[in-house]
C-alpha cells in the first residue's frame, strides 16, 4: 500500500538522502581534525588561565586573555632610573597625586640610605628591590640626618649626591606638611594628635608614670588604632623594659597608649612621651639608674622585709595590696608555683645596647663622684660576666650573666616578683620599698630549754640547711626533708622554738594554721603547702 504524499510531493516520514550524506561527511571531517588524545599532565608546557568577572559578580577562570590588561610598567626601560615614584589619584585639594610608594634602584642611593636609616626597624637597604611605602614615617623621623648628609657634601662620586638630592626633592613635596608641622609644634612644646607619631621615632626612650612609679621604656614601633569602647583613636606604642624572668635578664614587651585629643596639648601632659622632653631629664636618669641597680641586685633568691603597696593578680588585672611582711624574692619559684602567670623574656643582646642615651650620655653628670664611678662600672662590659646574685653568696652551678649597661639600668622595671610570708600571696614588690630584715639577735639565746635539746635542734637545722643539696634518698625527693614533733601544753614555747631557730639561722619561717589547710583534700595536697614552699630558694 502506498504511503500518503504531501501536497509538495514528498513522502511523509522519510528523510532526504542528501541530508544524511552531509551529516556523515561532517562527522568524518571533525574526526580527521581532532587532536590525538594524550595522557593527562604529559604535555611539557604551561597553560595560562585568567580571572574574569561574570554577570553575577563572581570571578571565573578562563583561557582567553582579558582585553583591558596593559603591559608591565617596570621593565628594562624603567630600570635605568635612580628610583621609581608610583603615584595615585589624590583627593586632597592641594595636589593632584599622592605618592603610593617609591622603588629605589640606584646603588649609590642605597648606600646613602643605609647610613641615614641605620638601625631603623624593618628597613634593609641592600635588597635588590628596595620599596618604601607611604606615609614614609622613616624619612620624617630621619629627615635631619638626610639634610646633614647633603650639607656635609662628603660623597665619593658626584652621582651619589645627585641621586640623594633628587630623592630629597621628591620626598619633600610629599612630606613638607608633616615636617614643617613637627618643627613648629616641637618648638612651642606642644603637639597635635595628627602629628603625634612624628615625635615617636623607633628606639626612642619613652617616659611614663605607672602606678605612681616613673618608668622609661624603649620604643619598638608605633601605630594608630581605634579604641572600640571609647570610640577614640589611639596611638599605640610597642615598647620594652629590662626585666628578670628567674634565669636571665630580658626584654619585657608591653604597650603604652596616648588617646586622641583635640587641638594642641603640651607634650609633657601626654600619658607617654619621649624622655628628651622631660623638664628634669638628668635628675630623672640619675634616680632611675640608681633604682635599676637595686633591681639588678635583687635578681635571684633573696629574703627581705617589705612595707608598702604591692601588686597582685586579680580577675580583671593587677590589684593593690598593703603589705608589711617579710618576703621571699624568687622569680623562678614564682614561675613554678603559678605557671599561668609565668614570665619568660627574650634575652638581652650579649654586648648590650650599641648606644647609651644617644647624645645625652656625654652630657650626663652625677652630683656625687662615688655615684659616677659606680655608674661607669656599667658602661662597657662586653666580655665581663657576673654570678647571678643570691642571698647565700652564689652557687658555682648557677648561670653567669653580664652586668647591665647604663641604658639597661635606666630601662629596668621598678618591681621584682616574690612571696609575702604573712599574707601568703605571690606579688610584685617595688624595689625601692624593699628593706633589710632586722633579725632578733638574742632570740635563740632567750629560749628557755635544756642546753642539750637546744644544741640538738640547732645542729639538726644547720645540717639540713648546709647539706640540703648534697644527698637525697634512694627514692628521689625523700631525703631532703626533716620533721620534728614538738609536744607540750600551750605556752611552753613550741612556736617560739621554731621562730627563734629561724631568726638565729636567718631563714624564712612558713607558718600554717588549721584554717590554712582548708577542707578540700586536693587543695591541701596541691596548694601552697609547707612541703611545697620549702622548695623555694
Amino acid at each position: 500500500m502506498d504511503r500518503p504524499r504531501s501536497p509538495f510531493g514528498n513522502i511523509i516520514g522519510t528523510v532526504p538522502e542528501a541530508k544524511s550524506e552531509k551529516t556523515e561527511t561532517k562527522k568524518k571531517e571533525s574526526e580527521d581534525t581532532k587532536e590525538p588524545e594524550v595522557p593527562n599532565g604529559s604535555i611539557t608546557q604551561a597553560k595560562d588561565l585568567y580571572s574574569k568577572k561574570d554577570n553575577d559578580g563572581q570571578y571565573q577562570w578562563v583561557t582567553e586573555e582579558p582585553e583591558d590588561v596593559v603591559d608591565a610598567a617596570e621593565n628594562s626601560e624603567t630600570a635605568r632610573y635612580a628610583f621609581l615614584v608610583r603615584n595615585k589619584k589624590s583627593y586632597d585639594s592641594r595636589k593632584k597625586y599622592d605618592i603610593d610608594s617609591i622603588i629605589v634602584q640606584s646603588p649609590w642611593l642605597k648606600k646613602l640610605l643605609a647610613v641615614i636609616l641605620e638601625d631603623y626597624p624593618g628597613i634593609t637597604t641592600n635588597l635588590e628591590r628596595l620599596v618604601f611605602r607611604a606615609p614614609f614615617h622613616q624619612f620624617v623621623h630621619r629627615w635631619n640626618k638626610l639634610l646633614e648628609m647633603l650639607h656635609e657634601d662628603d660623597f665619593e662620586e658626584p652621582v651619589a649626591k645627585e641621586h640623594l638630592q633628587l630623592s630629597h626633592d621628591v620626598l619633600y613635596e610629599e612630606l613638607k606638611n608633616a615636617i614643617s608641622a613637627k618643627i613648629d609644634l616641637v618648638k612651642n612644646g606642644v603637639i597635635t594628635f595628627e602629628y603625634l607619631w612624628t615625635i615617636f621615632e623607633p628606639q626612642t626612650l619613652v617616659y611614663t608614670v605607672s602606678d605612681s612609679k616613673e618608668c622609661v621604656y624603649k620604643l619598638n614601633s608605633s601605630h594608630t588604632v581605634v579604641d572600640q569602647r571609647a570610640g577614640l583613636q589611639v596611638l599605640s606604642l610597642d615598647v620594652w623594659a629590662c626585666d628578670w624572668d628567674g634565669t636571665k635578664f630580658g626584654q619585657n614587651r608591653t604597650t603604652l597608649k596616648d588617646y586622641e585629643f583635640s587641638g594642641t596639648t603640651p607634650i609633657t601632659s601626654l600619658q607617654a612621651y619621649p624622655l628628651e622632653f622631660h623638664p628634669e631629664k638628668e635628675q630623672l636618669i640619675q634616680r632611675l639608674v640608681t633604682r635599676g641597680k637595686l633591681f639588678e641586685r635583687f635578681a635571684g633568691y633573696h629574703y627581705r622585709a617589705y612595707r608598702g603597696v604591692a601588686l597582685g593578680y586579680g580577675r580583671c588585672g593587677m590589684i593593690r595590696h598593703n603589705i608589711e611582711s617579710r618576703i621571699i624574692i624568687d622569680c623562678d619559684a614564682h614561675n613554678r608555683f603559678i605557671p599561668n602567670y609565668a614570665v619568660l623574656f627574650s634575652t638581652l643582646p650579649l654586648s648590650g645596647p650599641k648606644s647609651i642615651f644617644g647624645t645625652a650620655a656625654s652630657e650626663f653628670e652625677f652630683e656625687d663622684e662615688d655615684d659616677s664611678d659606680d655608674f661607669d662600672r656599667f658602661r662597657d662590659h662586653a666580655s665581663g660576666f657576673l654570678d647571678t646574685p643570691d642571698s647565700d653568696g652564689g652557687d658555682a652551678n648557677k648561670p653567669k650573666r653580664r652586668p647591665l649597661t647604663a641604658e639597661e639600668l635606666l630601662l629596668a622595671v621598678p618591681y621584682v616578683r616574690g612571696y609575702a610570708m604573712k599574707t601568703k600571696k605571690w606579688l610584685w614588690f617595688y624595689v625601692d620599698q624593699i628593706e633589710p630584715i632586722k633579725f632578733a639577735e638574742n632570740a635563740f639565746s632567750s629560749l628557755v630549754l635544756p642546753t642539750e635539746q637546744k644544741s640538738l635542734i640547732r645542729a639538726f637545722v644547720e645540717s639540713q640547711v648546709k647539706y640540703k643539696a648534697d644527698f637525697d634518698d634512694i627514692i628521689a625527693g625523700k631525703g631532703r626533708g626533716m620533721i620534728m614533733l614538738l609536744a607540750g601544753p600551750p605556752g611552753v614555747g613550741k612556736t617560739l622554738t621554731s621562730e627563734s631557730v629561724a631568726e638565729d639561722m636567718r631563714v624564712p619561717l612558713y607558718c600554717m594554721s588549721a584554717g590554712d589547710l582548708g577542707l578540700d583534700p586536693s587543695g591541701i595536697e596541691g596548694g601552697d603547702s609547707c612541703c611545697s614552699m620549702s622548695s623555694i630558694g
